[in-house]
């Protein structure tokens, strides 16, 4: 079986075990859609060259005002990979602030990657809730800092 089947039939089994309400395949771009619920939508890649899976998530435009206190926040996070099981989050050239997370597929079975797929969805919730509710702060509230986005659904792997 190829990288492109294992990926195609470890998707199609793990729809049911995550509770995605659709997936969405695209096999000339060797990508998928994962609707998670609504307004939760992953990205699915499939990188052949080094035989993993690559999550990936929209998950909220910081306000500018709020650009330089949330970009250390998420360096501050994108350190911690051994906590976040290798989670981190990049931009887009818009300023978008996503997710992304790598799963190897050599020896992935269906219920791991389900959970996989579950946690790094609740990463990006609690993350677009950090983001957001950052927005409209004035500066006499504290600003976030003490958050800790560990605790609101880290990936262990």
């Amino acid at each position: 079986m190829d990288l492109m089947e294992q990926a195609s039939t470890l998707l199609a089994e793990v729809g049911p075990l995550a509770n995605l309400m659709a997936i969405a395949e695209y096999t000339d771009e060797k990508a998928w859609r994962l609707l998670v619920e609504e307004g939760l939508e992953l990205v699915v890649e499939l990188d052949t060259v080094q035989a993993q899976l690559i999550l990936t998530a929209d998950v909220a435009l910081p306000r500018a005002e709020d650009l330089l206190p949330l970009y250390k926040m998420l360096l501050e996070y994108g350190r911690q990979w051994i906590a976040t099981g290798g989670v981190h989050m990049v931009l887009d050239g818009d300023g978008t602030v996503m997710a992304v997370y790598r799963v190897p597929l050599s020896g992935l079975e269906r219920t791991r990657l389900a959970g996989s797929i579950s946690t790094f969805a609740q990463t990006v919730t609690a993350w677009r809730r950090i983001i957001n509710e950052y927005k409209g702060r004035r500066s006499s509230n504290p600003a976030p800092s003490d958050a800790d986005p560990f605790s609101l659904g880290a990936i262990r792997v």
